[in-house]
């Protein structure tokens, strides 16, 4: 599995980040890049002020002003990028090329180290990896006169950059972390975040050596943190050490092994959650605690007061012997309709089921609808609006008037699917194997496809 994400650094296949990182003295830099697997059509660029580069002063603009033109060309062109950033696809020719352009007018000899930065990821974004990789050696070399526990906030920071690169530059990024492990226990924080970074990365491509390892060493380089360096880093959200609790508790999740997943995040909550008076710092642990102990154990019966199978596709109705998902509705997010799709057609020929799980909430619009018609309303949305062969599975909300005279849910009528997924993420979607166990509690995301994927064949292999 590890050869996957290797492969990463030759092909055109990543994820989409937009992050801030903070670099030298308070500047902040936009870390952009957006990955597909093939090149679009060349599209000329929209000429306009955008275009003509002549107010940016810093190399960081070329790449920021121009990606986010790229986003804006592709925003609505597919489903995918409804309400979020374009994901898993490749700048443009175009882009590149107006990258390039901009470019054109900074020298790295005449750029001081942190505009390096910026230079950087330019090029990166560019394709321009040697040139790059000669600016972050700049970055090193001036770095390395700092004090060690500077120069490891610098050694992160071009470490995060490569790994949001498109694609993430994996072994230029083991090759600085390799430089934050010779600091030691003075840069365990940034360990700590850096290999939690890169478990992240292969967990996305599902290259499952690679997640465990880099997991296991970035809780190794949390349990180094000093108290006080704790306390510190974990009410930062990017460098919260809980995130490396949480992506070992994935890479045993994946690797079918539910109890080592929940220890880890008990571990990361014991170990953080008293830093602070509410326990912010273990924040990520404590969220996703309950995804994380449904695992391993039978997967609850989908509400089901409607219940409405697509004619034109009876082959979703999950079958007994057989995996099956579950999609959790969610308001807001679109863009996991292109993901589902794509597993739909390539997994229920197979026999995998497929259950759509939502619930009446009394209201079409801002009409008041009777439950039967709302259950017809919801069948039809998702049938023919959403064209999403599944089976629809309707749950019945009962509700009860308050003391103050207001309409509210009445206790214990949630869903068991809501129960375990806790308000968390955005789509959630609920792997069950032949043998009606949950496997597998996800974010239904372009980023997550892989391992979805890989997960469903492994599950139709099994005995």
């Amino acid at each position: 599995m590890q050869s996957k994400i290797m492969a990463a650094e030759n092909v055109g296949r990543s994820r989409c980040v937009f992050a801030v990182i903070p670099v030298f003295a308070g500047m902040m830099i936009a870390s952009v890049s957006v990955a597909q697997q093939t090149d679009p059509p060349l599209v000329p660029p929209r000429q306009g002020p955008a275009h003509t580069f002549s107010g940016y002063q810093t190399p960081a603009e070329c790449a920021a002003g121009a990606v986010t033109d790229e986003r804006m060309y592709w925003r609505d062109r597919f489903v995918d990028t409804v309400s979020v950033a374009l994901p898993n696809r490749l700048l443009q020719p175009s882009t590149i090329a107006s990258i390039k352009q901009c470019l054109s007018k900074f020298s790295m000899e005449r750029l001081k180290p942190r505009e390096l930065f910026g230079f950087a990821q330019a090029h990166l974004a560019a394709r321009g990896y040697e040139e790059a990789g000669r600016a972050f050696a700049l970055v090193a070399i001036a770095a390395a006169k700092e004090p060690p526990e500077r120069r490891a906030w610098t050694l992160y920071n071009i470490v995060d950059v490569y790994l949001s690169a498109a694609p993430p530059r994996v072994q230029d990024a083991q090759a600085y972390l390799s430089k934050l492990d010779s600091l030691g226990v003075s840069a365990s924080p940034e360990r700590a975040r850096g290999y939690a970074e890169l478990a992240k990365v292969a967990r996305y491509w599902d290259s499952t050596t690679l997640q465990m390892k880099a997991a296991t060493a970035a809780v190794k380089a949390a349990r180094e943190i000093p108290l006080d360096r704790l306390r510190e880093y974990s009410a930062m959200g990017r460098s919260n050490p809980g995130f490396a609790y949480y992506e070992l508790a994935w890479a045993r999740a994946r690797q079918n092994d539910p109890d080592g997943a929940v220890e880890m995040l008990e571990l990361g909550t014991n170990t953080l959650g008293p830093l602070t008076k509410r326990g912010e710092a273990a924040g990520i642990t404590t969220i996703e605690l309950p995804r994380f102990l449904a695992l391993g154990k039978p997967a609850p019966a989908v509400p089901a007061d409607w219940r409405f199978i697509p004619s034109d596709h009876p082959e979703v109705e999950p079958k007994p012997g057989k995996p099956s998902i579950v999609v959790l509705a969610r308001s807001g997010y679109f863009e996991h309709y292109a993901v589902l799709q794509r597993l739909l057609a390539k997994f229920t020929p197979q026999g995998v089921g497929a259950t759509y799980s939502t619930e009446t909430r009394g209201y079409v619009g801002n009409k008041i609808a009777l439950p039967d018609s709302e259950a017809v309303y919801i069948r039809d949305y998702y049938f023919q609006k959403r064209k999403i062969p599944m089976v629809i599975s309707i749950g019945r909300t009962d509700f009860e008037v308050r003391s103050d005279g207001a309409y509210d849910r009445k206790a214990d009528t949630e869903s068991p699917y809501e129960k375990i997924n806790q308000m968390n993420g955005r789509q959630p979607v609920f792997l069950i194997d032949k043998k009606g166990i949950l496997r597998i509690v996800a974010d239904l995301t372009v980023e997550n496809e892989p391992m979805l994927s890989n997960m469903l064949t492994e599950l139709l292999a099994e005995p």
